[in-house]
């Protein structure tokens, strides 16, 4: 009986021998690495990548909550470097947020950063705003109300700007 050239199995043979090919071996590695091979960080994007792991901006300015190597998010229109719970309540109310790793940044945009941050927004906006866990300021693991509330309060009515 003969074999069909064209059967599962010489199929399985065919591509077997492409695998081995080195062309095959350059594209899988370079499908799996994209970071490494196709995409460019432009001094920008690493500057903010910087910014975000600096001490001030390593602690969220509205709750409180500490992460080692920096936040993912910015809340652009006030420059402040936040968690989750803080981005949702941001974009809630409207506010601009941008990913530090997914989004691009622009010369300007990392100079405006690098002028605003954490510790600027906690001198400003949040100068008269009760210590984190109370007084209505959350702290992590609070309900995301009270995250929206207080992001309202501090930054649409500034009851704690100072």
């Amino acid at each position: 009986m003969k074999t069909n050239p064209l059967s599962q199995n010489s199929l399985f043979r065919a591509f077997s021998d492409f695998r081995q090919r080195s062309i095959y071996r350059s594209f899988h590695h370079f499908r799996r690495h994209p970071i490494n091979n196709i995409t460019m960080v432009t001094a920008a994007e690493e500057k903010v990548r910087n910014l975000a792991r600096l001490k001030g901006n390593t602690v969220c300015a509205n709750c409180g909550t500490e992460k080692k190597h920096g936040f993912g998010s910015v809340c652009f229109k006030f420059y402040t470097f936040v968690c989750n719970e803080c981005k949702s309540s941001h974009q809630a109310i409207s506010h601009r947020c941008k990913s530090i790793t997914m989004s691009s940044w622009s010369d300007e945009e990392a100079a405006a950063l690098e002028a605003g941050g954490n510790n600027v927004a906690r001198q400003t906006w949040l100068k008269n705003a009760p210590p984190v866990g109370s007084g209505g300021r959350p702290q992590q693991g609070s309900d995301l109300g009270v995250f929206k509330r207080f992001v309202e309060d501090a930054y649409e009515r500034k009851i704690y700007y100072g």
